[in-house]
């Protein structure tokens, strides 16, 4: 009976992740819809980077975000098909992946971790920025849950193969590259 219901509970898990992203992708925006400063800059920097002027807004060269994110959405605007579209949807995407990873990973901690995992499934679209704004938060937290759960595994084994350090440096180097306040996890 446990056994049923088990798998049950696991085909009703991956029931609403479906949903949940069907949902999230279904509210896209189609158009520009920009209500601050930080999307400006990025797409700025995204332009010249498709245009081929390199790392610069407007004109100049930029320091103050890391490159990842724009040079993902330089890849999208190169494309120049409903580039809007497609970088508000590469975007979600990106939450969704950290969404359902992290999510589904924390299912594995017992009882609290099902609660957890079923709470974090619901409350990410209410919190997200991903589908109203193009930031780079969503890269930074796919990118962040997979080197949690990364090391964990590590951690939890007590030992490491060099293909494992290998990608989580470099994971942690792309998370740097997305966000400036990753760098502490290169000190790790």
């Amino acid at each position: 009976m446990s056994h049923a219901l088990a798998r049950t509970n696991t085909a009703l898990w991956w029931i609403a992740c479906l949903l949940v992203c069907v949902l999230y992708l279904v509210t896209v925006p189609r158009l520009w819809q920009c209500e601050g400063v930080d999307e400006i800059e990025y797409l700025g920097l995204a332009h010249s980077m498709a245009r081929g002027y390199g790392y610069t807004l407007y004109g100049e060269p930029y320091v103050y975000y890391p490159p990842l994110f724009p040079a993902l959405l330089s890849t999208v605007m190169r494309w120049n098909v409903a580039a809007w579209r497609w970088m508000y949807a590469a975007n979600a995407l990106l939450g969704l992946v950290g969404l359902v990873v992290g999510a589904t990973w924390l299912r594995r901690f017992g009882r609290l971790g099902v609660w957890a995992g079923w709470a974090s499934l619901f409350a990410y679209y209410a919190w997200s920025f991903s589908t109203r704004y193009l930031l780079s938060e969503p890269l930074f937290f796919a990118l962040s849950v997979s080197m949690i759960i990364l090391v964990w595994q590590v951690l939890e084994r007590n030992r490491c193969s060099i293909p494992e350090g290998f990608l989580i440096g470099v994971g942690a180097l792309l998370c740097a590259m997305t966000r400036f306040g990753a760098v502490a996890l290169l000190g790790g």
